[in-house]
């Protein structure tokens, strides 16, 4: 396992030089090319936010959707089997309780499912955070860039007066960005955009994919329903 592991970091320390040789490239373009770059990279860097947060609502909207479903069956299912002796009484409803309890429970499931992966894709750490010189949000574009910012006290029942929870990294991170801008050169910026503009990038791929697996389960969900329909009705009509 040691092997194993010192030969992955070394893959890894290879990769980090070659990226890093590749960064003192772009930066040794002329000021004039590195400008324009610097603009498209900007550019691209808004189009992924903007990308990204509208596949996060969707994410979030198929959640929702989930919930609300889960509620309607839940409540369906139960309603069901309180009636259930007076339904059976009836001619046609009885052939229809079977399908109608499949139907809702798949649904309720599919439901619980489909949080469960939602809860776990909010909660993934991504793995190229443990990367500190590539993997990390710049201090430009996300608050994760500047450490002291993320000393500040979130708690939201106490109004922590305490000065080392709030004002302090609050004030030392003003500090750090001031001098993040002080020290910023175009070389700097190039660097530190680009390598944002890949993070983000990276990012929207998660998304996507978490996406994805939220509408494959509900896919399959509405096509075992579609199944049951029409297995509920060519019963009907042939027996």
């Amino acid at each position: 396992m040691k092997l194993k592991n010192n030969e992955i970091n070394s893959k890894l320390n290879n990769l980090k030089e070659k990226i890093s040789r590749k960064l003192i490239k772009l930066r040794s373009l002329p000021d004039e090319l590195k400008i324009e770059k610097n603009d498209d990279i900007k550019e691209m860097i808004r189009y992924y936010i903007d990308l990204t947060d509208k596949i996060e609502d969707r994410r979030v909207r198929i959640h929702t959707f989930g919930l609300q479903l889960l509620a309607i069956s839940a409540t369906g299912l139960a309603l069901l089997f309180s009636q259930y002796d007076e339904i059976e009484s009836m001619d046609l409803a009885k052939f229809l309780i079977w399908p109608v309890t499949l139907i809702l429970s798949v649904l309720i499931l599919s439901s619980l499912i489909s949080s469960i992966f939602y809860v776990r894709q909010s909660w993934f750490r991504y793995p190229f955070l443990k990367l500190k010189d590539y993997g990390n949000n710049k201090w430009k574009w996300f608050y994760y860039g500047n450490e002291e910012i993320l000393k500040i006290s979130t708690n939201p029942f106490s109004r922590q007066r305490n000065l080392k929870k709030t004002l302090e990294p609050y004030l030392s991170g003003l500090s750090n960005f001031l001098s993040n801008y002080k020290d910023e050169n175009l070389d700097k910026e190039i660097s530190d955009n680009i390598q944002q503009l890949y993070l983000l990038q990276v990012h929207n791929y998660y998304k996507n994919r978490f996406y994805l697996q939220l509408t494959k389960i509900w896919k399959w969900s509405f096509s075992i329903v579609i199944i049951i329909l029409v297995s509920a009705a060519l019963y009907l009509i042939f027996s």
